[in-house]
């Protein structure tokens, strides 16, 4: 794995002058970081959303599934399908 790339990219707060790297979840009742994680500016975020969140759910194993709420990119029918299959 070698460095990211910081780009600018498409800013749904009208703000072009930004960078994006980062992916986010947090917890709702208290908004602390649960999972932080660094990509390369303009990633899909279809594809970035699916792998990070099988990523976080795996470090989960053996407690309660964590109810995900994200924006539009997360429901595509291929991530919908991923996490509705069983691991293993």
């Amino acid at each position: 794995m070698g460095a990211v790339e910081i780009r600018h990219g498409y800013s749904k707060a009208q703000r072009p002058d930004l960078k994006q790297v980062v992916t986010l979840i947090t917890s709702q009742a208290s908004a602390l970081p649960l999972w932080l994680e660094v990509l390369d500016g303009n990633s899909s975020d279809k594809e970035s959303f699916r792998e990070s969140v099988q990523a976080y759910t795996k470090q989960l194993e053996g407690e309660r599934a964590p109810r995900l709420i994200m924006d539009s990119a997360g429901y595509s029918l291929e991530n919908l399908t991923t996490w509705q299959t069983p691991p293993g």
